[in-house]
C-alpha cells in the first residue's frame, strides 16, 4: 500500500535528513490521535482529499507513500500524509508504506510537517497560506532563517523577511489592544513610520487609531497620509491623544463612520497622496534602470506644481527647503 516517489526522495534530499522506505507497516501501531494533529493544514482532515484518496485506492490507483518519523523511543509520527492513511483505514486497509524519516531535530520533522504537502503536490492549501504558515511556524516560533525556510518551501528569502516582520507587528498591535486582523499594506506602512517601543509606550490611544481605521474601512493607499502624521514622532504620551482626536474629526473619518455630508478629504491629504504616488513611480523606475522619455515635458509639469504651491504656501521663499514637523528629529 501507497508506493516510492521521486518527488517525495527528491524533497526529503533536499531537506537533508536521513531516511529509508518501509512497506508493511501496520497503521494500527501508530500513536491514537496520530490524524488530530496536522501542522501542513488549518484543519487536520479535508473530508473531500479523504473521499477522493479513497476512490483511487479502492479503483486500483496507489498513492505516494506517506512520511513518517520514528522517534529515540520508537514512537511513529505522521509528518505527511494523513489524508491518505485516513483514506487507507476508511477504505479498509491495515498496512501502509512509508518514508521513514530519522531525525533528532524537531525543527527539521516541524518543516516537513509543515512544508511537504505543498511541494508534493498533493491537495495543498492555498499558496498564502502556505507561506504565512511556514514563517509563522518555523521562523517566528522556531527561530529558523529565512534562507533555510526558502530552500525547503521554494520561496525568496526576502519575502519570507518582509513577512515575518509584518506578522511580529501584527502580533504586536493585538498584544495592545489593536484589531486582530489588518491588511499586510496597513501594517508594512505602520513598520516604516514607528517602532515597537512608541507602539507600547501610545498603545491605548495607538490601539484606539488603528481600530478606527479598520471600522472606517480605509485600503492601505487611503491610510497612508493619516499613518503618517499620526506617527510623527511624539515626546509626550499625550501627543497620540491629541492626533486621534483630530483624526476622528477628520471630515473623510467621520464621512466614513458616520455617513455624515462631508467635503470629502483635505487638498492637503489628497495632495500627499498623489504625489506620494509620483515618487513611487519614479523610484521604481530608477530601481529598474528604466529610461524616462519626454523628460522635458515632466520637469515642465514639476515647474507647476511648485509654482502653484508657492500660492497656497505664499510664505515659503522660492529656493528655500522648507521644513515639515518631523524634520527637528532627524
Amino acid at each position: 500500500m501507497f508506493t516510492q516517489d521521486n518527488r517525495t526522495e527528491s524533497f526529503l534530499n533536499q531537506v537533508g535528513v536521513k531516511y529509508c522506505f518501509m512497506d508493511d507497516i501496520k497503521i494500527s501501531i501508530l500513536p491514537d490521535g496520530w490524524d488530530n494533529t496536522n501542522h501542513g493544514r488549518p484543519v487536520s482532515l479535508r473530508e473531500d482529499a479523504v473521499i477522493e484518496y479513497g476512490t483511487l485506492m479502492e479503483s486500483g490507483s496507489p498513492a505516494p507513500a506517506v512520511i513518517i518519523r520514528e522517534d529515540s523511543k520508537g514512537t511513529l509520527t505522521v509528518l505527511d500524509g494523513i489524508q491518505r492513511l485516513a483514506a487507507a483505514r476508511i477504505s479498509g486497509f491495515t498496512r501502509f508504506s512509508a518514508y521513514v524519516v530519522s531525525t533528532d531535530s524537531e525543527d527539521t520533522a516541524e518543516a516537513i510537517r509543515v512544508i511537504a504537502n505543498a511541494r508534493l503536490q498533493g491537495h495543498a492549501e492555498s499558496s498564502e497560506w502556505t507561506k504565512r504558515n511556514a514563517v509563522q511556524r518555523l521562523m517566528l516560533d522556531r527561530n529558523m532563517s529565512a534562507k533555510d525556510v526558502a530552500t525547503m518551501g521554494g520561496w525568496k528569502a526576502s519575502d519570507l523577511e518582509r513577512l515575518a516582520k509584518v506578522l511580529d507587528w501584527g502580533f504586536q498591535i493585538r498584544c495592545i489592544g489593536g484589531p486582530q486582523k489588518l491588511s499586510d499594506g496597513i501594517v508594512q506602512q505602520i513598520t516604516n513610520a514607528t517602532t515597537q517601543e512608541e507602539l507600547r509606550k501610545g498603545s491605548i490611544h495607538i490601539a484606539e487609531f488603528l481600530n478606527t481605521l479598520l471600522k472606517a474601512q480605509f485600503s492601505s493607499d487611503d491610510a497612508g497620509p493619516y499613518i503618517e502624521d499620526f506617527f510623527l514622532p511624539a515626546s509626550k504620551v499625550s501627543a497620540y491623544k491629541n492626533r486621534l482626536k483630530e483624526f476622528i474629526e477628520t471630515p473623510e473619518v467621520e464621512t466614513r463612520l458616520h455617513g455624515r455630508t462631508s467635503s470629502g478629504m483635505s487638498v492637503g491629504v489628497k495632495l500627499r497622496r498623489y504625489l506620494k504616488s509620483v515618487i513611487g513611480v519614479l523610484d521604481t523606475a530608477i530601481q529598474n534602470g528604466e529610461d524616462l522619455q519626454y523628460v522635458d515635458e515632466f520637469f515642465k509639469l514639476a515647474k507647476q506644481i511648485d509654482q502653484r504651491l508657492r500660492k497656497l504656501a505664499p510664505h515659503c521663499k522660492s529656493g528655500k527647503e522648507t521644513q515639515v514637523s518631523g524634520d527637528k528629529w532627524k
